[in-house]
């Protein structure tokens, strides 16, 4: 949750009086002045802070602006002074049990000798641009103007062949600079009427001895190493890819760096601290003919200050591909990672930046896509992907569908073992939809039927964009065209409208039965006690093999559920789903159990995109059926034709 905004009052024109051991403010007003900094409480700059109370007094730029208050501790007789960013943040998170904070006290100092420091006025109320220390985004123009000069230099020099480092070395500072730290602020000030009223004496002696030191302190920087080890003509596969690493060593070893020009060919950053003299400075552009790209100049040694999180008014935050780039090093080759709420923590740790769980969702997603590919690539590949599949798998059969605009649309595809296998199994076959999870959508479509040992035996497997009757039908036709409208076929589903209607359309010879286990879902939601019981009473019903049993079970069940029995009587006929009265041959099987066990088994892979998903499929059946294919083909002649004596009645049955 953010910050709340800051309001804040102040007492301006009184001064301290000491009374014995305590200290007392002396008001020189009648009234408290408020300040709304419309800015949350992390924000607030000591410069915002005192350019805003300029403006509320109407300052005319004379003195020394000294801000204080009195702490919100036990036993605080004596102010606390207010010089840098952090006691503002100090001061602003001092709040009592009403959420009150301390009266600021602002005092204007004329007194150039005076002991403590502070910020000098300007005549119209706006912060100098020459302060060192100033927080990031308080000289915006400046920057932008920078970076306009140093784009139009870049261009200049990318014309004429050479390379840069991209500082400006020419923009000049104008008026007084004040340089001082928590130690030199108690000892000197600098300020540009010093150089004017005390020139010659020995105040004035003093203050160009504290330049001089400060000068000193300033030219001699320890150059330090920004980590990345880059080199020129290194190359990456991708812009991206650049970038990534550049971000990550940013976070890692504690830089900023802006970037003047990024586009389709280059990509150029120099350090956020170039204005100062830092010469860190990156190049790398596009090979013609080529979609790598190399480091064409690279200058690594920073004479910046180190930044660190806390350093930074909004905080350091990562990107989705810094996400990713970790996953990647933690999870090569990996589709299963950790949730996102895992991966704000592990970013933090690794690279020592702070991610919503919205970028650790999308940096999971870009890391998945890596490994898996985009889904764009996935229907873009799906023509070539089922020529492969029917080149290495003899008589498979597949067809893709597209729309007029070429955007896909549906998918079928068999393997030619599986057509061939189905003159040996039971006639049965269930079919089934399940929605894919990915964010396209759609519905995996699955054909399966049973052997004699009630194994299951997928048939065939579609991919469609909803189960409505169009991509029902098509896939019935898809079907028909691998498994025959024979004598004796059955077809075993759910009661979806638009999937009773293809089957009748495409297989009017084949008898039609419901999911007794859907049916009994049902039929239990039109009473209102033992639920349970209803549906078990009714799949008792439907389970009775002679019409006598089945007429005594259910004029038990119709007594004691009349409100289930009227149900059944108006909406299903009874030749659906009773075994007794079933017009087919459905053997043992009652339910659509197998084609749900199947759509069980892909649970993780409905989460896919299309191809990945299909190579599970694919893995599946292997680790199905090649270990019994591998065994039959070790046994000899004579062992195969005694099974095949052994089971002749059961295969005669089946055929």
């Amino acid at each position: 949750m953010a910050s709340p905004i800051p309001i804040i009052c102040f007492d301006y024109g009184g001064s301290y009086i000491k009374d014995g051991a305590d200290i007392k403010w002396i008001s020189g007003e009648d009234q408290i002045h408020t300040l709304v900094m419309k800015k949350s409480v992390e924000e607030v700059t000591y410069s915002e802070l005192v350019e805003c109370i300029c403006r509320k007094i109407k300052a005319n730029g004379d003195g020394m602006v000294k801000i204080s208050y009195f702490p919100l501790v036990l036993y605080s007789n004596k102010p606390s002074y207010i010089w840098s960013d952090e006691d503002v943040l100090g001061y602003l998170m001092q709040v009592n049990h009403d959420k009150c904070r301390s009266v600021l006290h602002v005092e204007i100092s004329s007194d150039m000798d005076d002991t403590y420091g502070g910020l000098p006025l300007s005549g119209d109320g706006e912060t100098d641009e020459s302060y060192v220390g100033l927080s990031d985004g308080e000289d915006t123009d400046t920057e932008e103007d920078e970076t306009d000069e140093d784009e139009s230099e870049e261009d200049e020099t990318e014309q004429d062949g050479d390379e840069q480092d991209g500082t400006n070395h020419d923009h000049e500072m104008d008026g007084m600079v004040t340089l001082y730290t928590a130690e030199q602020h108690e000892n000197f000030e600098l300020h540009e009427n010093l150089e004017h009223g005390y020139e010659g004496t020995e105040v004035g002696m003093e203050v160009e001895a504290a330049r001089e030191g400060v000068e000193a302190t300033t030219v001699v920087e320890e150059e330090w190493d920004d980590g990345l080890d880059l080199v020129k003509g290194q190359e990456f596969r991708t812009k991206t890819a650049m970038q990534v690493l550049v971000q990550r060593g940013a976070h890692k070893n504690g830089f900023e760096y802006d970037t003047l020009k990024s586009d389709t060919g280059r990509f150029v950053a120099r350090c956020r601290g170039a204005k100062e003299g830092c010469k860190w400075y990156l190049r790398v552009v596009k090979l013609k003919n080529s979609d790598l790209w190399t480091v064409r100049t690279y200058v690594k040694s920073h004479t910046c200050s180190v930044v660190t999180t806390s350093t930074l008014r909004n905080g350091r935050r990562g990107t989705p591909q810094v996400v990713a780039s970790v996953l990647g090093e933690e999870y090569p080759g990996r589709y299963d990672t950790p949730r996102s709420s895992d991966l704000i923590s592990m970013v933090t740790r690794k690279v020592g930046v702070k991610v919503s769980y919205a970028t650790a969702w999308r940096g999971k997603r870009l890391a998945a896509n890596e490994v898996r590919g985009t889904p764009e690539e996935s229907f873009s590949m799906i023509h070539s992907y089922m020529h492969m599949l029917k080149l290495k798998n003899p008589d498979s059969v597949s067809y893709v569908e597209v729309d007029a605009a070429k955007r896909f649309k549906y998918l079928f595809f068999a393997f030619g073992a599986s057509i061939e296998g189905f003159v040996a199994m039971r006639k049965v076959i269930i079919v089934d939809g399940t929605h894919l999870k990915h964010v396209y959508g759609g519905v995996l479509l699955v054909a399966t039927a049973q052997d004699p040992d009630r194994h299951h035996y997928p048939i065939a497997f579609g991919v469609v964009d909803g189960e409505k009757d169009e991509s029902w039908t098509w896939f019935m036709n898809k079907l028909r065209s691998v498994i025959s409208d024979v004598d004796g076929l059955v077809f075993l589903s759910d009661r979806n409208a638009s999937l009773i209607k293809s089957i009748r359309e495409v297989f009017p010879t084949a008898a039609h039965g419901y999911c007794v286990w859907h049916l009994s879902q049902n039929v239990k939601g039109h009473v209102f006690n033992n639920r349970d019981v209803c549906a078990i009473k009714f799949r008792e019903c439907a389970y009775a093999y002679t019409v006598a049993e089945f007429d005594v079970l259910y004029d038990a069940f119709s007594r004691k559920y009349p409100s289930a029995a009227e149900y059944l009587e108006k909406s299903v006929e009874v030749g659906k789903w009773a075994r007794c009265y079933f017009e087919g041959d459905r053997y043992n099987v009652d339910t659509t159990n197998a084609a749900e066990s199947i759509n069980g088994v892909l649970r993780e892979a409905r989460k896919y995109f299309m191809l990945p998903m299909i190579d599970v499929i694919i893995k599946k059946m292997a680790e199905w059926f090649n270990p019994l294919q591998n065994f039959f083909i070790s046994l000899s002649q004579t062992t195969i034709h005694h099974i095949f004596q052994r089971n002749r009645h059961q295969i005669d049955l089946n055929l």
